[in-house]
């Protein structure tokens, strides 16, 4: 059966008619972000330095497993045209560009349909498979597959290519964009939905470090230089401030941070590390990982709760581990780091739901968070938050 898959449902669109083939943001840019954007200097030459350090640390990640594209289109035009795959598979239903864009690189394809209700086994994938396709969560089905499926899916020799253009919609819950450690994974994020920016293309991709290397030669190759054209400088601002939205609060504050970031002061790589220490451990209280955890607190941690109670590294480890506390996704937008020595201090905003004893508690919060240097480690010291009120 023949598809055209350059056709997009939004063409179908006539007078009276509500489209949702295209799923951006309605409503328009959110005016904080277009006025980031418009604050671009145009005149000056694009630096991405910034975008990708933010990209970074949103995801706990090097900034060289970082590669800001058009969009995620230019990503899978990208992967399709540098790598040599023997046996490609698109898992399907999803979005077409994948496959199109694989196509008309001249690899063949093969689909994996999955029926009604559209989950995935793993073991469904042909095992000589060296490059797989997948969306999570799934464009047009709304499934989302859990994150031990798909990393099931990887294996040596074999390239995963996960489109998490929709994972906002989860609040990262199943997202595996935190998984740097794991060098066959590719993980394709679009800023274009959330953000309502489908005219400027705004995306980015992560993976190893030689993948990313491979893409950008690949990306260079096109243009008339001999390393790849930055990002526009407006889709670096938009990949910047999208990926490390402002604080509700307290907006002078945010602008303080940014003057900081801008000028550059000497601590910029530990605020760096910190923040991408932060990251780590959030997402570790959301995975209830506690040998994570307990690789990033201090034995002399103090964790303060916002009723007032505490606990040492061994109770709250404890009570994570016995399901006392049972995190959702959190969020934790920064307002500063500040670099002392051999301290950090974070402030923070946390927010979010958490179960204590199985009853549900919302979280919104102004936090601190103290790190310190052991030997080449940093090591949580301190975390203590403050109800906003209301």
């Amino acid at each position: 059966m023949s598809f055209d898959l350059s056709h997009h449902g939004d063409a179908d669109i006539v007078r009276g008619l509500v489209d949702l083939a295209v799923n951006v943001r309605t409503g328009g840019t959110p005016g904080w972000l277009a006025a980031r954007i418009l604050q671009t200097d145009l005149a000056a030459y694009p630096d991405q330095r910034a975008a990708l350090a933010a990209v970074a640390a949103r995801h706990g990640r090097a900034d060289g497993e970082v590669l800001l594209t058009a969009g995620a289109a230019e990503a899978f035009v990208l992967l399709a045209r540098s790598l040599r795959p023997r046996r490609a598979v698109v898992v399907h239903p999803q979005f077409t560009e994948p496959e199109a864009a694989l196509r008309a690189a001249g690899h063949d394809v093969e689909r994996l349909i999955l029926p009604f209700p559209f989950t995935l086994d793993p073991a469904a994938v042909p095992s000589d498979a060296d490059l797989v396709f997948i969306g999570n969560p799934t464009n047009p089905t709304s499934v989302a597959h859990s994150r031990t499926t798909l990393l099931g899916l990887i294996k040596p020799g074999r390239i995963v290519v996960i489109d998490e253009a929709f994972a906002d919609c989860l609040r990262e819950r199943e997202s595996v964009a935190g998984h740097g450690d794991l060098t066959g994974l590719v993980v394709i994020r679009s800023l274009t939905k959330t953000w309502g920016l489908a005219g400027l293309r705004v995306g980015y991709l992560l993976a190893a470090p030689d993948i990313i290397r491979l893409l950008a030669a690949a990306g260079a190759s096109r243009s008339a230089v001999a390393r790849p054209s930055p990002a526009s400088a407006p889709a670096g601002s938009a990949s910047r401030y999208g990926t490390s939205p402002p604080p509700r609060h307290s907006p002078r504050r945010s602008q303080t941070r940014d003057a900081k970031i801008d000028g550059m002061t000497a601590d910029d790589d530990v605020a760096k590390q910190i923040s991408s220490l932060e990251a780590r451990r959030y997402q570790a209280m959301t995975d209830g990982d506690v040998e994570t955890l307990a690789e990033l607190f201090s034995p002399d941690l103090i964790y303060s709760h916002s009723d007032a109670s505490t606990d040492s590294k061994q109770s709250y480890l404890d009570r994570l581990a016995s399901g006392y506390f049972d995190y959702g996704p959190l969020e934790h937008p920064e307002h500063s780091v500040l670099v002392h020595g051999d301290c950090a201090v974070v402030l923070h905003d946390m927010r979010g739901e958490v179960l204590v004893e199985g009853a549900t508690r919302v979280l919104n919060s102004k936090a601190l968070a103290v790190w310190g240097r052991d030997g080449e480690r940093w090591l949580l010291l301190a975390f203590q938050p403050t109800k906003y009120p209301g």
